[in-house]
């Protein structure tokens, strides 16, 4: 691995988060870190807020792991790098609000008729959902920037 190769988890066995998460998303991967400062470290988010791990230390390590490469780049990815050491440094929470209003809108879209009335709802659901991000994150997290995996 290098330094910010994208690390996608297939998921915690016996997790009902992991699977929630690839059922709504219809996704094989329900976790994603970044690899930091050498092969043998992650960076990623958690209930407990950004953190580095020594990847053979990792919870998740004997699960399925897709290493992706972002290709061809001609810049350099030191700036996700530093935006990641900003992260941890500052400590910034884990939004999980967010996934509630995510997970309440998945639901929706999964289990709703794909009509022309379930695409408006979906856009106004989109855009309240987004102010209460909003307004949870000021007035929870003031001058943090909560974020997921």
């Amino acid at each position: 691995m290098k330094p910010a190769d994208i690390l996608l988890f297939k998921g915690k066995r016996g997790s009902l988060v992991s699977k929630a998460i690839k059922f709504l998303t219809n996704s094989k991967v329900s976790h994603a870190a970044l690899a930091y400062e050498s092969s043998e470290k992650l960076i990623e988010e958690s209930l407990e807020g950004v953190r580095i791990f020594d990847i053979e230390q990792h919870p998740d390590r004997s699960n399925t792991i897709y290493v992706m490469r972002l290709h061809p780049s001609k810049d350099s990815m030191q700036p996700v790098l530093d935006a990641a050491k900003s992260y941890f440094k500052k400590s910034e929470p884990f939004a999980l609000y967010n996934l509630f209003l995510l997970g309440m809108l998945l639901l929706y879209k999964k289990f709703t008729p794909g009509t022309p009335m379930q695409k408006v709802m979906c856009k106004i659901f989109k855009k309240l959902a987004a102010y209460i991000i909003e307004y949870i994150n000021k007035h929870k997290h003031p001058g943090k920037l909560p974020m997921v995996c």
